[in-house]
């Protein structure tokens, strides 16, 4: 799976091998009701644009940075990341 491999690749350093969250420096992804609730346009976006500390509803207090670090990635790209994603949702 394409979207697997970005996964490891661009975002298992700050939320796990599994999703599960590294604690202080990313979310866990497979209970997080804000990736449930978000339609894949939604959390397009957001993949693109990231989320900097100055936000409040960064809870991290670590930026997630546009398209995890690497601006290489596109649009198609993005989209195999969050149907991953979807798969780790418990």
């Amino acid at each position: 799976m394409h979207g697997e491999e970005l996964f490891i690749t661009n975002c298992l350093s700050c939320h796990g091998p599994g999703g599960e969250g590294i604690e202080g420096l990313g979310k866990n992804m497979t209970t997080s009701e804000f990736i449930r609730s978000q339609s894949e346009k939604e959390l397009l976006q957001f993949l693109k644009t990231g989320r900097s500390t100055a936000d409040p509803a960064n809870t991290t207090g670590v930026d997630m940075p546009a398209k995890g670090g690497n601006n290489t990635l596109d649009e198609d790209d993005l989209k195999d990341i969050i149907a991953y994603v979807r798969t780790l949702q418990q």
